[in-house]
Formats: C-alpha cells, structure tokens, sequence
C-alpha cells in the first residue's frame, strides 16, 4: 500500500470534514431530524467515510428555512501507517448552516462554527494528532508562546458569502479568546463558476477526499482577490507579550526600565518596517500603525487594498520584495 505522506494525510482530513459538511447539505434539501442523519451517513459512506471517522451528539434541520444544526461534532481519521499510528482530529462544538435549501450550491449562505478545538492525542511520548503537531509549530502558537500562552482555547469562525457571475463577496470573522478578534472581506474572481460545480452533492458524495482537493487546489490557484479588507483587534495577546519583553530586557541588563525598553523596540521594529516594508503602503504612517499595534500602543489595526483587476495566487507566490511596488500601484494596500 502506497505510503501517504503528512501533506496528503492533512488534505485528506480536511476533505473529510469538507464531506462531513457536505453531506449534511445534501439532507437537508429534502429530510428534517432523523431522516436528515439517516441520508447524511449515508452519504458519507458512500463518500469512503465510515462512521468511526465522525460522530455528532445532535442534528436539527429545517428544510423550509435552509439551515442546519450540528452539536458536538468530532471529526477522527485514522491515517496511520507502518510508521506509527496518525490522526487527523477536530472537534467543533456546534456547526451551524444557513440558506442550504436546495440541490444547487447556494448563492447566498452562512456557515457558523462555534468552539473549535483540535485536541492532543498522545502515545507513548509523540503527538500523534496531525492538525494540532501543525498547529504547535505555527506561527499562531509562536505569537500565543510571546504573549505568555502554552496553549490555545477553543476559536469560532464564522463566514458567508454572495456568488455572482464568477465573482463571491466573501465576508468571515474569527475570535481566538485572550489573543486576538479578526473580520475580513474579500472580492474574489477567477473560476468561481467551475467550483460551484464540483461543490454539489452529487460531486461530493462521488469524489474522494484526495481527489476533491487536488481538483480545488488546481482552480484555486487561477482565484484572484480584488478587494481585501482585514481589521485584527487585539485581545491581550499583544499587551502580555509587551510586558513579558520588557520585563526579560530589563532582567537582562538590556534596558532600565519599561519605557526604555519600549522605545528601543519601538524603534527598531519601525526602522526594519520603513526599509522592508513601507514601499507597498500607499499611506506614509503604515509602519508607524503596525508599529503601534505590535508593541500595544494601539488596541486594533485595519487593513485595505483595492486593485482595478484581480491578483491570483499564482501571482501572488511569485512576489519579491524587488517588485513589491507592483502591489502599491495596482492594489494600493494602506494600513492605519
């Protein structure tokens, strides 16, 4: 049996859970309570997913108003091999579907996930819980580590979008308590429309996980952004991490007290801004707003950018910081 490896076991968690919502949209067009969980696992079946991979406490739907209500859902794939045993796991206390109601992929929808949590499994001294080994050496947890956290508490996102002709306004929020409150929108175009196709029960329940990925990763590349707007308000995370550094700078003999301390990386983290950074921002005082923000001079920090054509992931991979001008006078991304 060919051997996965961490990439694909990842992407094929994420399809399971894609299926898992999936299917759940796929009874609700027709069944309600009892009958909406019977069509749905049997989806999922036939999808490759057997029950031991999720399980949920409890399932309302209502077919006339198009939403559906997950409580408890555990997602638990088994992706071991002659390596060790492997998971992918994710547990989302309660997921919420609106305007599912019918056999097309909907135009306007909200999808609301509340307490997510990717749980540490633990064998013999390894984490073997793929998600959360990822998710200990991200950026996210280094930032929680700064402000003084060994771990992260349950996040909820939640997103809704309108489709229009190969063009979806993309509106989402996410909240990970004690660090940090995000809001976003974005414009999107590119192949919106071949998506939408592959996202119908019909494709869902006949495709693989694998396969359905790699069919998104492909499209997803042509995707470009037209409009983003992002806006972080800080829950803590900055201001702990803020008292943590001055205290070891001062413990260290590198500064006298806090206010030195503050100054000097005041200081130094604009200067490296201004020189590696600045010439994308259309606004002058960028550096100086990002600066206030990562030393918690400012409570919240507000992104925009807005181009007359779309940017697509392609492009954007092939970004240096040699042509990073090329932002500025397409995009005008500004920072205050």
């Amino acid at each position: 049996m060919k051997k996965l490896s961490l990439q694909q076991m990842i992407a094929a968690g994420a399809g399971a859970t894609v299926v898992v919502i999936g299917g759940a949209y796929f009874g609700l067009s027709t069944y309600a309570g009892s009958l909406a969980e019977d069509k749905i696992r049997s989806t999922l079946s036939r999808a490759g997913i057997n029950d031991s991979s999720y399980s949920w406490s409890s399932l309302s739907a209502s077919p006339l108003g198009g939403s559906i209500k997950l409580e408890g859902l555990k997602v638990n794939h088994d992706t071991s091999n002659g390596r060790g045993r492997r998971f992918i796991a994710i547990n989302i206390e309660e997921l919420v579907l609106e305007g599912f109601n019918g056999e097309e992929f909907p135009e306007e929808a909200t999808i609301s996930l509340g307490q997510v949590d990717v749980p540490s499994i633990s064998n013999e001294g390894y984490e073997r819980n793929e998600l959360k080994k990822q998710l200990d050496q991200s950026q996210l947890m280094t930032l929680a580590n700064a402000s003084g956290r060994q771990s992260l508490l349950p996040f909820d996102v939640k997103l809704d979008w309108e489709l229009g002709d190969d063009e979806l306004e993309l509106n989402w929020s996410t909240t990970q308590p004690e660090m940090f409150k995000a809001e976003g929108h974005q414009l999107i175009t590119g192949p919106i429309s071949q998506l939408q196709a592959m996202t119908t029960p019909a494709s869902l329940s006949a495709t693989s996980p694998m396969s359905l990925l790699a069919q998104y990763a492909q499209l997803g590349s042509q995707l470009g952004i037209r409009e983003l707007d992002l806006t972080i308000e800080d829950l803590g995370s900055m201001e702990r991490a803020t008292k943590l550094r001055t205290r070891y700078d001062i413990a260290r003999g590198q500064a006298e007290n806090e206010d030195e301390s503050q100054e000097e990386f005041m200081a130094d983290f604009q200067s490296d801004c201004e020189q590696n950074l600045q010439a994308i921002f259309e606004n002058s005082d960028a550096c100086e707003n990002l600066t206030g923000f990562m030393t918690a001079e400012n409570s919240s920090i507000e992104f925009s950018a807005e181009g007359a054509r779309s940017l697509t992931l392609a492009e954007l991979v092939r970004l240096n910081p040699r042509n990073f001008g090329y932002l500025k006078t397409e995009f005008h991304p500004e920072i205050n």
